[in-house]
């Protein structure tokens, strides 16, 4: 898929944006985080699940590769994720995976997936602001699908 080179292009390339929105308030852009996923989780082979924590004014506090499956599905546990907001001090989060099928469509299990996360942050008063879904060429915001 892609070559070593192509690779450690993309991770730089991923490390300078990380580096020049940690400060910004950038992630209320939906463009902005769609792009930001894209080139994260892209590239991957087999689907990954990525979880942005974002402070209470919208910032980039951390985005981490959470779970990690295989070219069909990723299991995602929610109290992983919940454990690693409160520990980062997260006020609201955006969830983000691949599609190595490059298929954009959303599936049954993305949305009860969705669903599901939302309503055990929404205990703790983390805010789930979007579920990104990324293929190699385009984006899908679930959030400006309706779907959130």
């Amino acid at each position: 898929m892609f070559t070593k080179r192509e690779l450690n292009s993309i991770e730089k390339a991923k490390k300078i944006l990380e580096k020049k929105i940690t400060n910004n308030p950038i992630f209320t852009l939906s463009s902005t985080a769609r792009d930001f996923c894209q080139l994260a989780l892209a590239h991957h082979e087999k689907e990954v699940f990525g979880v942005i924590f974002l402070d209470n004014k919208s910032k980039l506090i951390k985005f981490e590769k959470m779970f990690f499956g295989t070219i069909t599905s990723c299991n995602v546990y929610a109290r992983f994720i919940v454990k690693r907001a409160l520990e980062l001090s997260a006020v609201s989060v955006l969830f983000s995976h691949n599609h190595p099928s490059d298929s954009l469509a959303e599936s049954e299990d993305d949305l009860k997936i969705t669903k599901s996360l939302k309503s055990c942050l929404k205990l703790f008063d983390i805010q789930v602001l979007d579920h990104i879904i990324v293929t190699k060429k385009e984006t899908l915001s679930l959030a400006e699908k309706g779907l959130l």
